[in-house]
């Protein structure tokens, strides 16, 4: 959840604009990595996300671990 709240944060910041999703457009993405400090950025948001996932389907459907 931080990592995609500070995400979402700092594209609000970069683009002037609210935004839910990685951008679209290279450059833009691009900018958004520098920002975070994170040279792969879509990577390590899959990588998160499918984390999270992961917690979701535990927590709140018993399934087990992967």
């Amino acid at each position: 959840w931080r990592f995609c709240d500070r995400a979402r944060n700092r594209w609000y910041l970069v683009n002037g604009a609210p935004g839910d999703a990685l951008p679209a457009d290279v450059r833009r993405l691009a900018v958004l990595a520098r920002s975070l400090g994170e040279p792969e950025l879509r990577e390590a948001f899959r990588r998160t996300t499918r984390r999270a996932r992961g917690v979701f389907e535990r927590v709140f459907y018993g399934q087990p671990e992967g």
